[in-house]
């Protein structure tokens, strides 16, 4: 996860969606940064990730610490 109040690249962003394969359309690379987009504007109306400027996103801190108890409870579960 990005540190607190980490200004995150929104092409990075995609990039990283694309590399892990939550977006598809790797294939033709347009087409899988414009579905990025939509996503990252999804996610910004839904106040999960705020707009920084053109070119970056910030995680909501309640938003962060939610994703990293999600993941360390995964975690703990993958344990046993």
């Amino acid at each position: 996860l990005f540190p607190e109040d980490h200004e995150i690249e929104k092409e990075r962003l995609i990039n990283y969606w694309i590399c892990e394969g939550f977006i598809k359309e790797h294939q033709v690379v347009k087409r899988a940064m414009n579905k990025g987009y939509a996503i990252l504007g999804t996610l910004i109306r839904a106040n999960l990730l705020a707009d920084a400027g053109t070119e970056v996103v910030v995680m909501h801190d309640v938003v962060r610490e939610m994703a990293l108890w999600i993941a360390y409870n995964f975690g703990k579960q993958k344990e046993t």
